[in-house]
Parts: structure tokens; sequence; C-alpha cells
């Protein structure tokens, strides 16, 4: 079993959009930045949910923060993808039973 780290494209909607917004320079130009970030970040998850779907993986997400752990194979085909960056850890890592998800169990 290994873990990874997912890192998606935004952080809190105002503070992003505001950075957007910023970076562009106008209005119109901001909005269409930060709606493809977040186009990509729905791309991302989408991907990894086809990696994921039917194997034995669990999901750690709080705040500002995704971590998933499973089987080395899968984490490895998720780093090779660039859908997951490497996380450090031992590969026993608690999780909070209310902030995980397995891929697995059918909701």
């Amino acid at each position: 079993m290994k873990n990874a780290e997912i890192h998606l494209s935004y952080f809190k909607q105002g503070t992003d959009l505001s950075g957007h917004l910023e970076h562009a320079g106008n209005v119109p130009a901001g909005l269409e930045s930060h709606a493809e970030s977040l186009e990509a970040a729905a791309k991302q998850l989408r991907a990894i949910q086809t990696v994921v779907t039917g194997q034995p993986v669990e999901i750690y997400a709080d705040t500002h923060y995704i971590a998933i752990n499973g089987p080395d194979a899968v984490i490895d085909r998720l780093l090779a993808e660039g859908l997951a960056e490497p996380h450090e850890c031992d590969g026993e890592e608690d999780f909070e039973e209310d902030e995980l998800l397995s891929a697995a169990e059918p909701e």
C-alpha cells in the first residue's frame, strides 16, 4: 500500500477568483481563467475516478489537503499520469473515519 497527495487547482472560492481577476486584469478574462481552472480540476477528478473505481483505495480529505491510500499499482499509475504527487509517510497513516471514503465500497 502506498500514499499520495492529490493537488487540485483551487484553494478558496473568493481568494481563487480574486487571484484570477487580478492576474487577468479584467472581469471577463478573470472569470474565464477561473472557470478553466475549475474545469481542469474536474477533469483531474474524473481521471482519478477512472483509475480508482473498484479498487481498494481510501481518500482522506481535509480543509486544504487530500491524501489517497491504495495498492502500489494504483498509486503508481496516479503518479505516472500526473494525477497525484508523492506523499512522504510509512503507508500506515491513520485517517479520521469521518473524513475517509473508500472507492471499493458502493455508496
